[in-house]
């Protein structure tokens, strides 16, 4: 295994780590009636403002030029769902079972990267990645019964998010991570300030500093998972974020002393050990091949 490829997965399980840290704060700051819109409002321009200063600062203010701004355009519509639909999740469902649900994204983003990217794609990645969609599918343990908008929110923004995924993998071959991460945000930021009018409502100090650490982790998390597109497949990044699904149910015990059910914990065990061994056999073909 290349020095580049252990990058890649060291960036992306940095950076799933830092986005579960996220939405803890992005649910605290819902379960103290912040608007999602406003959350994403706010967040996005924190986070364009700081990028804009750090590269002014820099003078690197070239790395924002592009020719596919349409692109980028289209990438913060989907985001505005991706984003949305899982904080606005969080409202009806623990962190550990709107993670779970996100996860149903997972095998889309599989299949995508064979039929989009073109990637090579053997037998033990799609063992590894059914496997790990049957775990969701034991964690959420679905009954008509059961489903609520919460649900439904959850797969809305893993659709969008595995689109995401995909675009991003996509763009970073013509465009840096800076412009990536810069475009999507602040056109994510421009969408949801126009609609902030309809839901805005005086914010105190300590719900400003949470949103304002909720921009940070997304900034950080963010440059970490676009920088690690850039160095793996999509196909073999993917897995390692169902070490999403052990932050969620350690934040929700330590946060919110909310134990998981037993299926939320057989089919997160399935998810983790599908992760694992599908990182086992990539380390072993790429040794093989020295």
């Amino acid at each position: 295994m290349t020095p580049s490829m252990i990058r890649g997965m060291w960036l992306m399980a940095l950076a799933i780590f830092v986005l579960s840290c996220m939405d803890v704060f992005a649910k605290i700051l819902i379960e103290n009636e912040v608007h999602t819109v406003t959350i994403l409002a706010i967040r996005s321009i924190i986070i364009t403002v700081a990028l804009l200063g750090t590269l002014g600062l820099q003078n690197k203010l070239h790395k924002l030029r592009t020719k596919r701004l349409g692109a980028h355009i289209l990438r913060a519509m989907v985001g505005l769902t991706a984003v949305g639909g899982f904080f606005s999740s969080l409202e009806y469902l623990p962190l550990a079972d709107a993670t779970v649900v996100f996860f149903t994204g997972t095998l889309f983003i599989a299949v995508a990267s064979v039929l989009v990217l073109k990637e090579r794609f053997g037998v033990h990645r799609w063992l590894a990645i059914v496997a790990g969609y049957v775990g969701v599918a034991i964690a959420i343990n679905p009954g008509l019964e059961e489903l609520s908008i919460g649900y439904l929110l959850a797969l809305v923004g893993s659709l969008s998010y595995a689109a995401l995924f995909i675009s991003g993998k996509i763009m970073a071959k013509t465009e840096s991570t800076t412009s990536l991460v810069f475009y999507f945000n602040t056109g994510l930021g421009i969408i949801a300030l126009c609609a902030l009018p309809l839901v805005w409502q005086p914010l105190t100090l300590k719900l400003w500093a949470l949103i304002f650490g909720l921009a940070m982790l997304a900034l950080v998390g963010h440059l970490a998972i676009t920088q690690a597109f850039g160095s793996r497949e999509a196909s073999v990044l993917a897995p390692i974020e169902y070490t999403a699904l052990l932050w969620a149910i350690i934040f929700d015990y330590l946060l919110w002393s909310h134990t998981p059910s037993s299926h939320t914990l057989w089919g997160g065990a399935v998810v983790v050990v599908s992760g694992l061994y599908f990182l086992y056999r990539e380390q072993h073909v790429f040794t093989l091949r020295g």
